[in-house]
């Protein structure tokens, strides 16, 4: 119990932190392309 317990916490973390990072290079990619004045 304690087990599956400890890797749904480690899912949950792994999928947020996947989603953190994701949202963090979509950001850093969209300022970069303003910031050099690309339309896409």
């Amino acid at each position: 119990m304690m087990f599956s317990v400890a890797f749904l916490e480690w899912l949950v973390i792994g999928a947020l932190v996947l989603c953190s990072v994701g949202v963090l290079i979509l950001v850093a990619f969209l300022f970069f392309d303003s910031r050099d004045k690309k339309i896409w």
